[in-house]
């Protein structure tokens, strides 16, 4: 279902069911911007992300670079209460992103975080791998 992609595929479109991995700085770059932005007909992505405690948090978005700022906006104090990120990252930093998976609907992309958020967590770092 998922081809492993190379960090020097990065910046070539995301074609569906690929995956993708990336630091956090490759995740700022602009020139990867294209592969992750929301994609006409609402591609949706499944991601895990490694998290700063050693857990790895499975979730699905259209833009992957933009969720991962909301959730890395939650892990840092403020005042402001228009935080978007998930709850999860409330006393965890997001690190990099480790998983990607694209070519979903959004009905299909909630059912496949579901079927890997029942795998254990060694399935899941082997998915990751």
């Amino acid at each position: 279902m998922a081809v492993a992609a190379t960090n020097s595929a990065l910046c070539a479109t995301a074609a569906p069911a690929e995956v993708v991995r990336f630091t956090t700085a490759e995740l700022a770059a602009a020139r990867c911007r294209q592969a992750f932005s929301v994609a006409k007909g609402k591609e949706w992505f499944v991601y895990m992300l490694a998290c700063s405690d050693g857990s790895l948090y499975t979730g699905i978005a259209t833009d992957v670079q933009r969720r991962f700022a909301e959730h890395a906006q939650m892990s840092e104090p403020s005042e402001n209460k228009t935080r978007r990120g998930a709850k999860y990252f409330l006393g965890r930093k997001p690190l990099a992103v480790v998983y990607v998976e694209g070519g979903h609907e959004r009905s299909s992309a909630s059912r496949r975080e579901a079927e890997i958020k029942r795998l254990s967590p060694s399935a899941k770092r082997a998915l990751a791998d």
